[in-house]
């Protein structure tokens, strides 16, 4: 949410693409999206507006960059590694 914010905040994005982010954000804020949800909203909409012609600067592809799910894998790894203590610890009690 710290990004979205933070990208809202520049002049160097469109309206549509500004728009994208403050619908995501608030979609967060309702509770319909979840990280996941938003992630895939955001960069299939703005993978949608590349097909239909338009142009990314540099910023806006920065963007769709940061929505990458590498910041993912840190969680799904953590989930895991989770799971497999709480396993170890059932199995040895």
């Amino acid at each position: 949410m710290e990004n979205i914010d933070s990208y809202l905040d520049s002049n160097e994005i469109r309206l549509e693409i500004k728009k994208l982010l403050q619908d995501t954000k608030d979609y967060l804020l309702q509770g319909i999206f979840d990280i996941f949800d938003a992630n895939r909203y955001l960069r299939g909409n703005i993978n949608f507006l590349v097909h239909q012609g338009s142009q990314l600067n540099d910023y806006e592809r920065k963007i769709l960059k940061s929505f990458k799910n590498k910041s993912y894998i840190k969680n799904i790894i953590t989930i895991i590694s989770i799971c497999v203590i709480i396993y170890l610890m059932f199995k040895y009690i």
